[in-house]
């Protein structure tokens, strides 16, 4: 296992949660290139996983990432419902409108315990129903979140939320492309350059992570020639050439940097020496300004390699033997998905909060923000440990009886553990 990527994928999910507590680093916003080393990340992963063929490659991609995340859109739209962070609906709160929700949860729990003693009686073991429990978890949070956006909102949201959960982009009333789970449009992105990895792996599976590239390189240069509506312009832009970059990093690592490890002493100190490097870039930019102003490329290319590097120095201390192998950085990136998806839905909560207690408002100070990160975390990992890993498993165990097989093997996807 690369346990060097683990580390990586844990760093980014919790700069992209401080990202979005809102604090500034003496002026400077950021998130230290999260995404973009997530898409680097997937880019070598998918190149990595590519080698075992087309088939299932798709169906797998789609299983690891679509139910926790409508589970998490579902999560978020309930939560907004219950008055958090949504003035507009105090009015029903108060006049005892959720309590329709509390009645859809009482039938939905009375049919699963009808449903539990049936099965038990009379057509199979515990462990069975607890997985088709599981395999009904997404669909009974969805059908929650649109009864909750009917009696609330109009039709318009509840296609918003339709859209969202089938990673169709669209434009939102404030003019942007975001789902309803913000993140979301990540998953957006992702989604296509997985289903451009298969159709190529359909193709050619010895070339298909090249074709990829070729086809990203020509979606950009196509980008640059035309003027492209603006719900497809995410995906030509950024982030699809950091997975472009993750798939070449993969080639790189496959025939120069595998087995050939360098002096394990000079790679800790490159190591620590392009940690410095990499927050002085990020938290003090203004450093390399007079350069920055004479050869505005320079800073452009080195902010866009960065994430790129981050991966190859991973890659590089693996081969030397420097990994990682501490439980909390290998347990925070198995369960970054996790803390990716849902910290949305805890910061909501914690600006709730916040708006009467104004001291705990993440963006007021380090130490509120700080707190909010380590709630976010915390949700995360125990949403990994006990929605997203007994889900995972309901959907291995139904693969295997769809196929007939025990060999069946789910991926995963970029940020998250492959």
């Amino acid at each position: 296992m690369l346990s060097n990527l683990q580390l990586l994928r844990a760093f980014a999910s919790i700069a992209v949660v401080l990202y979005h507590t809102g604090y500034f680093f003496n002026g400077i916003h950021t998130e230290f290139g999260g995404v973009a080393i997530f898409f680097c990340l997937s880019g070598f992963m998918m190149a990595y996983v590519s080698r075992k063929g087309a088939e299932g490659f798709m169906l797998n991609r789609v299983i690891r990432i679509a139910p926790m995340y409508w589970c998490a859109t579902s999560a978020l739209v309930l939560v907004l419902y219950l008055r958090f962070a949504i003035p507009e609906i105090t009015g029903a709160f108060r006049s005892g409108h959720h309590l329709m929700l509390l009645a859809v949860f009482g039938v939905l729990i009375a049919c699963g315990v009808t449903l539990f003693r049936s099965f038990r009686r009379k057509v199979c073991s515990d462990e069975l129903i607890l997985q088709y429990l599981w395999l009904a978890l997404p669909a009974i949070l969805v059908v929650s979140g649109l009864l909750c956006l009917i009696r609330w909102a109009g039709s318009e949201e509840v296609f918003h939320l339709m859209k969202s959960l089938l990673f169709i982009p669209y434009t939102n009333s404030d003019g942007g492309i975001l789902p309803v789970l913000g993140v979301g449009w990540t998953l957006n992105i992702e989604i296509i350059l997985y289903l451009l990895f298969a159709i190529c792996l359909v193709l050619t599976q010895k070339w298909a992570p090249l074709l990829v590239i070729v086809a990203i390189m020509g979606a950009e240069m196509v980008g640059r020639l035309i003027e492209i509506p603006l719900f497809l312009r995410p995906y030509v832009g950024n982030y699809t050439n950091s997975f472009a970059s993750g798939i070449v990093i993969f080639y790189i690592w496959q025939y120069l940097l595998r087995d050939r490890p360098l002096p394990k002493r000079w790679v800790n100190m490159a190591v620590v020496l392009f940690s410095l490097a990499f927050f002085r870039w990020h938290l003090a930019p203004s450093v390399l300004a007079p350069i920055l102003q004479k050869v505005p490329l320079f800073g452009h290319f080195i902010g866009s390699v960065i994430p790129e590097c981050v991966l190859l120095v991973a890659l590089i201390a693996h081969e030397a033997g420097v990994r990682i192998s501490a439980r909390l950085p290998l347990l925070l990136g198995a369960a970054s998905y996790s803390i990716y998806l849902t910290h949305g839905i805890v910061l909501v909560i914690i600006q709730a909060v916040a708006a009467r207690w104004p001291i705990l408002l993440p963006s007021g100070s380090l130490a509120a923000a700080s707190v909010a990160v380590l709630i976010s975390v915390a949700v995360g990992v125990v949403a990994y440990r006990y929605v997203e890993l007994p889900m995972l498993a309901a959907y291995r165990g139904w693969l295997r009886r769809k196929r007939g097989t025990d060999s069946v093997k789910v991926e995963t996807c970029a940020i998250s553990r492959y």
